[in-house]
């Protein structure tokens, strides 16, 4: 990616290291080193960091629970809060 140098670059990720059950530290932390070593390497690559959606928490027999087990609304909106910080 940082070859192409993009105008633009949206991110939507950090949901499947929640399934693969990393802590939010390593999650944020990660989601972080790839905005910075774009910035380092494409400077006016404008980046557009999506929020992690919120899962629906009911109990539903076409949820998969056992992809969903390490993924919560709480952990989200901790993520969330961190990566807005940023």
């Amino acid at each position: 990616m940082i070859e192409l140098k993009p105008d633009k670059l949206f991110l939507l990720i950090g949901t499947f290291d929640m399934a693969n059950g990393k802590t939010n530290t390593v999650i944020v932390e990660g989601i972080q080193k790839i905005i910075y070593t774009t910035v380092i390497h494409n400077h006016k690559t404008k980046i557009f960091l999506e929020s992690i959606y919120p899962i629906c928490e009911k109990d539903n027999p076409i949820i998969n629970k056992n992809y969903i087990i390490y993924r919560n609304n709480k952990r989200i909106k901790e993520i969330n809060s961190e990566l807005q910080n940023y």
